[in-house]
């Protein structure tokens, strides 16, 4: 497939994409509209001649503390119940170019530059709306955590990876022993 380009959406959707599940692909056209008013950011993916492969959205998201499994809301504080996230709305490879690890090369890509923002902005988690077929995927290939079914649509399953570093976590456990 050769070197793919990360262009943040500038101009409207291709109406002719599709990966497949209209769902999907409702929110692939919308995206232009919400990245105007930064609500999120959407992306096109291209080839170096221009092809467009693939779309994905992401934006920083709040979710109740309790809605994560413990160790996440085992520590809270009072005025701190929630929890916020880099949260990928959707990754949308074009049906034609599916099973030729574009999603996954797309979504090491996303990782390691949330990754890096990370390092200056505080969010603890990594989520994302899985296709509930996509989920053991999402396990296996990156480590994701299933949470529970997406409440806004049935297809999708919210999943995770926990930012909190395990020397992080180990000196919780510590102040909290010694509270």
């Amino acid at each position: 497939m050769g070197k793919l380009i990360f262009t943040k959406l500038n101009h409207p959707a291709d109406q002719c994409f599709t990966c497949g599940n209209p769902s999907i692909d409702k929110k692939v056209a919308d995206s232009y509209f919400l990245t105007l008013l930064d609500r999120c950011y959407a992306y096109e993916v291209t080839t170096e001649s221009g092809v467009i492969v693939a779309y994905y959205q992401i934006q920083f998201k709040r979710f109740p503390i309790d809605r994560f499994p413990e160790p996440i809301d085992e520590y809270s504080l009072n005025s701190y119940v929630d929890l916020y996230a880099m949260h990928i709305e959707y990754l949308a490879v074009h049906k034609e170019y599916q099973y030729q690890k574009i999603g996954s090369n797309v979504l090491k890509r996303i990782l390691a530059k949330i990754i890096m923002f990370h390092r200056d902005c505080p969010f603890r988690l990594v989520t994302i709306n899985a296709l509930n077929e996509k989920v053991s995927w999402y396990q296996r290939a990156f480590g994701f955590k299933e949470v529970d079914q997406d409440g806004d649509d049935p297809e999708t399953t919210l999943m995770m990876i926990d930012l909190l570093s395990a020397e992080n976590l180990r000196l919780l456990k510590e102040y909290d022993d010694i509270l």
